[in-house]
């Protein structure tokens, strides 16, 4: 039966020919200056909602045997975990989700799908349904290939920069270069020339924002003996 498979077997079993899917491949861009770009689009946030409701405690019971458990930390809510991609899915007493972590979007459908399965059966509430999923956030990690001098990168352009090393141990840049009418891609720029690019809903757009920025950061960027 569906449900009585374990939750970490739940991509391979989605996947076309019950196949795992292999990773992402990660792409390259290189700069004007001969500097290469790895991005891999690594973390794909959906937001859905339940036709109703859910009772935590008793949903905790029905599906402890998956690995369901209750975070009360700021809001409560129910948590799911697989293993393999590593996709975690959230439930709140409300009936909204969260589903984070999936490398591709197939991957946390399909995880989300499963555990709504689990909730119908498992619960005995057969008229339980997922409405609304959609993509709102990919998360695209970088490397820029050096080390930056955040400091320096925040001096010289204080208008779309932010620097606070007390508080976050990045840089955040927000230029409008970056920004659709749909869409306003944040950088976050570490000082080991790691780089994430969130608020994006494709991988491409990600990658754009990136390239874009980076004529205001190589300067600040050390080069690799």
């Amino acid at each position: 039966m569906e449900t009585e498979r374990t939750i970490h077997t739940v991509a391979r079993d989605h996947a076309p020919n019950g196949r795992d899917h292999p990773p992402p491949p990660a792409a390259r861009a290189t700069t004007e200056t001969g500097r290469t770009i790895h991005t891999v689009a690594c973390n794909h946030v959906l937001n859905g909602r339940l036709n109703r409701g859910l009772n935590l405690v008793h949903s905790v019971l029905r599906l402890k045997r998956y690995g369901a458990y209750c975070n009360q930390s700021v809001f409560r809510k129910m948590v799911l975990r697989a293993r393999k991609p590593r996709v975690t899915a959230l439930f709140f007493s409300t009936g909204s989700m969260v589903c984070t972590g999936a490398p591709r979007r197939e991957e946390g459908d399909a995880f989300a799908e499963f555990v709504v399965e689990l909730l119908r059966t498992r619960t005995d509430r057969l008229d339980l349904a997922l409405h609304s999923l959609e993509l709102v956030n990919i998360v695209c990690p970088a490397d820029l290939g050096g080390e930056v001098d955040l400091d320096g990168l925040a001096a010289k352009n204080s208008d779309c920069v932010r620097y606070q090393r007390r508080n976050f141990p990045g840089a955040q840049m927000w230029h409008p270069a970056n920004w659709t009418e749909s869409e306003k891609i944040t950088l976050l720029i570490f000082k080991t020339g790691k780089v994430v690019a969130t608020g994006g809903k494709s991988r491409e757009n990600n990658e754009a924002a990136i390239m874009r920025a980076l004529p205001m950061i190589e300067p600040f960027i050390s080069r690799q003996s």
